[in-house]
């Protein structure tokens, strides 16, 4: 007991200086649960999408007050490959990979301080799609429920100087999760081209053993999303899109005690704009910006985020798009 106790607060006391400005995010920065957005493919399609998103970490807050500090900064760029196949009306797949760079700057008073960057395979994520509504051409309302697992491809074990990196600095978490997901759209196409979308997830960490010699190990906190969203089709090829996300974590944990300067609750405003260039493909370009943050403790968290995104959709029925 002795012995665990000891452990746990040295533990803490080397993450302390090392999580007090935490980016306080999943995955080791992957925007896993916030992408996944879309609905199941059509039946017979193959739906992928590349998402390149960048991450800018430079505020400070103390539960809600910003402490405006900018002896540090973090920003993150994620590559985010989506692949859906549609089974039948009912049933989908969806799998996401992520490729990670990180990058973390600290300075002092004598403009002085360190630069660490990572970079690397991230963890993926496996969803199993059910549409508890299909969404047809007389019906404009989907309900689709899904399931699955994140799977930790991501290495956890990078070190600096023969120092562990932190864990939120690290490409993957090294634990299996559980995923619940569920996905709402309404449209009203037949009185205005307006429609409204739901999208929520909710992950259920597991943990990492990553210090040898005890029986616990590290746990990023539970994670809960949720996106409210409407979006507008003026013509066939554009839809701009206005949306609110909600993000909450708990505390992160070593050895089942929580950690310091971990977790907290996000309200985000997210515009976007989807082109669409040809039939099977489309581009969406989209931000994130913060209105509300309540953290547990003192930490490092985004100020802002940008990402574009492509899609393709090859369906039996088509042919391939050419692009020569």
């Amino acid at each position: 007991m002795h012995l665990r106790i000891l452990i746990t607060t040295m533990v803490i006391l080397t993450l302390a200086g090392q999580t007090a400005y935490s980016q306080a995010c999943s995955c080791g920065g992957a925007p896993l649960l916030s992408s996944l957005e879309s609905s199941s493919a059509p039946v017979g399609a193959w739906q992928f999408g590349l998402t390149y998103e960048y991450s800018s970490i430079g505020d400070v807050f103390s539960g809600t007050t910003n402490l405006n500090d900018d002896t540090r900064k973090r920003s993150v760029h994620s590559a985010l490959l989506e692949i859906g196949y549609g089974i039948s009306s009912r049933w989908s797949v969806s799998m996401v990979l992520t490729l990670l760079q990180q990058e973390r700057r600290t300075t002092d008073a004598f403009d002085s301080g360190e630069f660490l960057r990572t970079r690397g395979v991230g963890d993926g994520v496996l969803l199993l799609k059910y549409n508890l509504v299909p969404l047809t051409v007389f019906n404009h309302r989907q309900v689709t429920l899904g399931g699955g697992v994140k799977i930790p491809f991501g290495r956890t074990g990078l070190t600096s100087g023969g120092t562990l990196i932190a864990a939120d600095m690290q490409p993957g978490t090294g634990a299996w999760d559980a995923v619940l997901w569920g996905h709402a759209f309404q449209g009203f196409y037949r009185t205005a081209p307006v429609g409204l979308f739901a999208t929520t997830s909710y992950r259920i960490t597991g943990t990492n053993d990553r210090f040898s010699g005890n029986r616990g190990g590290y746990r990023f906190g539970n994670e809960f999303t949720s996106t409210l969203g409407i979006n507008w089709t003026p013509t066939t090829r554009l839809e701009p899109t206005l949306a609110l996300r909600y993000r909450s974590t708990r505390q992160d944990e070593f050895i089942n005690d929580p950690l310091p300067n971990t977790g907290g609750r996000w309200l985000y405003l997210v515009p976007g704009i989807g082109l669409n260039l040809a039939e099977p493909l489309a581009v969406r370009f989209s931000g994130q910006l913060p209105l509300h943050r309540d953290l547990e403790g003192t930490q490092l968290t985004t100020d802002y985020t940008l990402s574009v995104s492509v899609f393709y959709t090859l369906s039996k029925k088509q042919k391939p798009l050419s692009i020569f």
